[in-house]
């Protein structure tokens, strides 16, 4: 049993080290070109949209995955662990419907085009933040298993 609690806890934190980076390069991917289309406004939606690639897309799925595996036992625990869950999932919820505003602003094309790339950085701003709640979340389900559990 001790062998398999190590290799789940090397997957666990291998799981919080990508989660960890894929909010950093959005971060960095909002800052940078976000700055960019601020300076030059050049490109529009095509540029901001040009980062959005198919790993990205399978972090996305994998953070809502994770966020569902891991509810049970946020639901268990308390403290720390349970508040993390709690804004991970209240983000997501924010994060999705604030992506849905961005899709029907883009389709009815009212606001000016300064506006709508703040719009789209701050929505990667929030799925930035989604991949890194779900690292610190993934992170104290490890810590969590580290503790001795009482018997």
């Amino acid at each position: 049993m001790r062998g398999t609690r190590w290799i789940l806890d090397a997957l666990l934190a291998a799981g919080a080290i990508v989660f960890a980076y894929c909010g950093a390069v959005i971060t960095w991917g909002v800052i940078s070109v976000g700055q960019m289309l601020f300076e030059d406004f050049t490109g529009g939606l095509g540029a901001v949209s040009a980062g959005f690639t198919e790993s990205i897309v399978l972090a996305i799925l994998g953070s809502v995955i994770a966020n569902r595996l891991l509810s049970g036992v946020a639901a268990r625990s308390g403290g720390a662990m349970k508040r993390l869950h709690r804004a991970h999932s209240l983000t997501w919820v924010a994060t999705i419907g604030y992506v849905a505003v961005v899709i029907v602003i883009a389709a009815i094309s009212t606001v000016p085009g300064r506006l709508f790339v703040a719009l789209v950085c701050l929505a990667g701003s929030l799925l930035a933040l989604q991949f890194w709640l779900l690292s610190a979340l993934l992170v104290a389900f490890i810590r969590r298993r580290a503790t001795p559990e009482m018997a």
